[in-house]
């Protein structure tokens, strides 16, 4: 059986986008604006930035250890969470979620948190 009528076409587009995205970055306007107090208040603002088993932990990243902390820079040093949530939250300039870690070797498997501070 064959049939005859109007004929269909289908169009697709496609808009062509080469960047990956691998962090998201929260200025000091974004904290002010979101009425964060503290620096858990403002990190965990970030998709995919979650607290487990008290500490923080990126969604999506699988550990090579039995950790799921992530690696914590504080203006270009390694640190801790106890050294970032102890920071008054008006001297953060930005706080950046590098979820692949990509550049910081085995430290940085489970993403990377980076705060950087305000120059006086």
């Amino acid at each position: 059986r064959s049939y005859e009528g109007d004929k269909i076409f289908a169009v697709a587009y496609r808009v062509k986008n080469n960047k990956t995205k691998r962090s998201d970055l929260l200025t000091s306007e974004d904290i002010i604006r979101l009425g964060s107090r503290t620096f858990m208040d403002a990190v965990k603002t970030i998709p995919g930035v979650n607290m487990r088993q008290g500490t923080l932990a990126i969604r999506g990243v699988n550990s090579f250890n039995s950790s799921t902390e992530p690696l914590f820079i504080l203006d270009g040093s390694e640190t801790s969470l106890a050294a970032l949530e102890s920071l008054d939250i008006y001297t953060i300039e930005s706080i950046q979620v590098n979820k692949t870690g990509f550049g910081y070797g085995v430290k940085g498997a489970n993403g990377v948190i980076m705060v950087k501070t305000k120059k006086k």
